[in-house]
């Protein structure tokens, strides 16, 4: 009777875990897709993530500009008293990013930027491929950083994370 309760549940109990690891996989929902994170991106960062930022008297705002596969194009721009007094473009492609050095980090209650946070992404060894372009002059650049809305800073950066993981898998 002993080797028939050892011989049972060495049977039944990895078919119970067979069978809930498919429902399990049934049940997750399918991740979006490279093109569908880009445009949720592009449609609700001008909108959302830190448009007409105040800075000194200067509005400032960021927007992702144009996307093609994993190559993306931000474009910031700043105006003053109704006159863009700059305007500034960086390219990147997401599979040069490490995922480790995307984040977000809101500034402290009290802060001047009190409600707005710091998105950042970089490349690993502070490598210089993001290519950018200021006041008619290219140079390369490592890192990428920008102020948004607190509230929508953590929901980009995660949609920000997964087009790097996706562009990430797709060159691998």
């Amino acid at each position: 009777m002993k080797h028939l309760a050892i011989a049972f549940s060495s049977v039944v109990f990895p078919l119970i875990l067979l069978l809930a690891g498919v429902a399990a996989a049934q049940t997750r929902q399918p991740q979006p897709s490279l093109k569908d994170t880009l445009e949720w991106m592009q449609n609700t960062l001008y909108e959302k993530g830190n448009v007409n930022i105040d800075i000194a008297g200067e509005l400032r705002s960021v927007s992702l500009t144009d996307f093609s596969e994993c190559q993306i194009w931000f474009t910031y721009t700043a105006t003053k008293d109704g006159r863009e007094s700059y305007s500034m473009g960086e390219s990147l492609n997401l599979a040069d990013i490490d995922p480790s050095y995307v984040n977000f980090h809101p500034f402290p209650k009290g802060h001047i930027r009190e409600g707005f946070g710091l998105f950042s992404a970089g490349i690993q060894n502070d490598a210089k491929k993001i290519k950018f372009r200021s006041h008619g002059s290219d140079f390369a650049v490592s890192k990428i950083s920008f102020d948004m809305d607190a509230d929508y800073g953590a929901r980009f950066t995660k949609a920000f994370k997964h087009a790097v993981n996706l562009c990430v898998c797709t060159e691998n």
